[in-house]
């Protein structure tokens, strides 16, 4: 069979798709009241979105403690805080809740998660009110949030978000107002900081009406509906064009058709489905939470949570390239190209910024990458602020890596000379200004002010291993781009000078072990003093023609013992998820098998694998669960990005070039199926695997 045409198994009604997504649908049917361990369900447009608390709302920690882990409002890629040092981050912009505080609880109560159609279903019936309630994102109207209601319920309020602690200790405060208001109409405004967005609603049902009082705008559903609300979000120089969308809105019905219909397109056609019920759930979550956090706009791409409101407001290159290989695989390229086109469009910032900063030619990626142009970054006179993570120098080589491989699966020769060949060559000047043969004939990375990827480690050292990484990676980048581009650069011959003679790796490496240390201020054994595995990033992190030898011989022989508190089954940051990609990447079907089916065990996802932690999540280990209940670790998209990898990348890979199929499938998985799976030379993939045997089906460009 041709494998580029997918194979048309037969499951019923449903498309082969739509089948894999089921795996991930959900129904709670115990009210989960102040139970810590209980997942807010995440839903996002990609341009916007929000975590819902129990009764379909936004009310967890509204005017009140939170009664449950994570932030429950709303966020838009638009609505961002201009902050101290040129970061600029994305922040919450209100929250959907009862008027009149949370009746009591109710006697009866489900809530279905839908991941296909981006739907949340929830019935609640109790003293005073009983209804269901569907809230969904559109896909094609990515600035919209649409509520249906049946049946009776207490008015909702919008309450905009106008104060909250910001980042690096910033107390942000805000207004609200109204600019025109009627019975079923309402457009305002709402400011944060520096942050400022224009919010249209638009109700309909019998009965309904919005009215703006002191705390937000009121919504007063009367009778027993069906009711409707519209909310738009949209920057303040779209305000109107956005309440003329609301206005002329088809009739819910029609709308819901329409929002599933774009969702099914959104999804495409590529697809796995793994015989182990518990890990196919998981990745259907896992794309459903990639999709709802990235549309393909041409904008700063949403943090690591999302617009789930959780953690960090940033958005970080480095994250994003540990999910920009799944997309790539799955064929959503107009996501993976808008992320390379809006790097591309701050290059020439970052070189001035590079040089402002470290007074060196070409462009460092800021580590957390601003949102508009026009900012200054850092402070030149106070390295180190607001902390040293904004020096890790490796983190200009993984924006390089989506520049190329996105070329790769483009194969558009305009594309990789115009956008990908420019940025490569610029990091590779960056790179390459820090390197200094020395004395045993290798080259030295050193270059101030600096930080190593692994977090736990110190700043300003000689010879970081993951920059001795980066720097090979981009130089080689830039020398087969320009060979495939048939031009020169006056730099290329040192550049291929320097990969002649190696890095400095050498200098790093402790004998007994044959393991690296992560810079030369490393003395004695390296084991067990990382956040990160450094050690492993050629598995996961830059991808080589070759991996390095010592790379694969610390994943197999030291990988519980390269981090902290591996050996106990705790995972700092997102160590495990990258070990599951390098696990795929080495074809260690039996490493692969063993991580995945403890992912419990070890606290990297939920009682019911609704979602991926950042880090291992055992909210019994803290100390102070309120803190806890306010900043988890929970709806870790980059984590999903790398579980995805992993078990996409077991099935068919090309990391690194050689197109691998089936190289790392643990039996565990039992029959695993999929269809239209990509790789760089332009192939299509689809099929069954069952077990660990390889099959090399080609070459691709490294």
């Amino acid at each position: 069979m041709d494998p580029r045409v997918p194979i048309p198994y037969a499951h019923g009604m449903k498309t082969d798709m739509e089948r894999a997504l089921s795996a991930g649908e959900h129904t709670q049917s115990t009210w989960p009241g102040d139970d810590i361990h209980h997942i807010h369900p995440y839903l996002g447009s990609g341009r916007m979105g929000a975590s819902f608390d129990p009764w379909g709302l936004m009310g967890n920690g509204w005017e009140a403690p939170h009664a449950r882990q994570g932030l429950t409002a709303l966020m838009h890629s638009g609505h961002f805080h201009r902050g101290r040092l040129g970061i600029q981050s994305r922040i919450p912009l209100g929250r959907l809740v009862f008027a009149d505080g949370e009746p009591a609880p109710p006697t009866e109560w489900s809530q279905r998660f839908t991941p296909g159609r981006c739907l949340l279903t929830t019935r609640a019936s109790g003293d005073g009110f009983a209804y269901e309630m569907r809230a969904r994102f559109h896909a094609g109207r990515p600035d919209l949030l649409l509520l249906e209601i049946d049946g009776r319920l207490p008015d909702l309020l919008f309450a905009p978000c106008t104060g909250m602690k910001g980042s690096y200790d910033e107390q942000l405060t805000g207004s609200w107002e109204t600019r025109r208001a009627g019975a079923d109409s309402w457009r305002g405004s709402v400011r944060l900081g520096t942050a400022q967005s224009a919010v249209v609603l638009r109700v309909l049902g019998g009965g309904s009406a919005l009215e703006p009082e002191g705390r937000g705008v009121r919504w007063s559903p009367r009778g027993g509906g069906p009711h409707f609300l519209a909310l738009g979000v949209a920057p303040m120089a779209r305000g109107e064009a956005l309440e003329a969308e609301l206005a002329t809105l088809p009739d819910p019905a029609t709308l819901a058709d329409e929002a599933q219909g774009a969702w099914k397109r959104r999804f495409g056609d590529a697809f796995v489905e793994l015989g182990d019920a518990r890990l196919q759930s998981l990745w259907a979550r896992s794309l459903a939470s990639v999709l709802y956090s990235y549309a393909p706009d041409t904008t700063c791409p949403a943090p690591p949570c999302g617009w789930s409101g959780n953690l960090w407001g940033y958005t970080f290159p480095q994250d994003l390239s540990y999910i920009h290989p799944a997309l790539l695989r799955l064929g959503h390229l107009d996501i993976a190209k808008s992320w390379v086109e809006f790097f591309s469009g701050f290059r020439g910032e970052m070189e001035r910024f590079t040089r402002r900063i470290w007074n060196r030619p070409g462009a460092f990626w800021a580590w957390e990458f601003p949102v508009e142009h026009g900012q200054d970054l850092l402070d030149p006179d106070r390295p180190g602020e607001p902390n040293w993570y904004q020096y890790e120098i490796h983190n200009a080589s993984t924006v390089v890596r989506m520049a190329v491989e996105k070329a790769r699966h483009l194969g558009d020769p305009a594309f990789t000379r115009d956008v990908a060949l420019p940025m490569a060559l610029s990091t590779a000047r960056f790179y390459a200004s820090g390197l200094e043969r020395n004395a045993d004939g290798a080259w030295d990375l050193f270059m101030e002010p600096s930080m190593g990827q692994d977090e736990m480690g110190a700043p300003n050292q000689r010879n970081y291993l993951c920059g001795l990484f980066a720097a090979e990676y981009a130089l080689g980048a830039a020398l087969a781009l320009l060979r495939e581009a048939g031009l020169g650069d006056p730099d290329a011959p040192r550049w291929a000078a320097i990969l002649r003679d190696g890095l400095a790796y050498a200098r790093l490496m402790h004998p007994e072990l044959g393991v690296c240390g992560n810079d030369e201020s490393v003395a004695g054994d390296p084991l067990g003093r990382q956040k990160h595995p450094v050690q492993v990033n050629p598995l996961f992190v830059l991808p080589f023609e070759a991996p390095h030898p010592h790379a694969l011989h610390a994943y197999r022989a030291h990988r519980l013992d390269l981090c902290r508190d591996s050996r106990r089954g705790h995972y700092h940051g997102w160590t495990l998820w990258a070990y599951l990609a390098s696990a795929a990447h080495a074809g260690d079907a039996a490493g692969l098998g063993e991580m995945s089916a403890n992912l419990q065990r070890y606290h990297a996802v939920d009682a019911d694998y609704l979602q991926a932690f950042e880090t291992s999540c055992d909210p019994s280990s803290f100390g102070d669960l309120d803190a806890y209940r306010r900043r988890p670790w929970v709806h870790y998209v980059t984590s999903h990005g790398l579980f995805m990898q992993a078990v996409q990348d077991a099935l068919i890979c090309d990391y690194g070039g050689r197109v691998v199929k089936h190289g790392a499938v643990p039996p565990s998985w039992g029959t695993c199926r999929y269809a239209g799976l990509r790789t760089m030379d332009g192939a299509v993939h689809s099929g069954e695997a069952r077990g660990a045997a390889q099959e090399s089906t080609g070459r691709v460009a490294p």
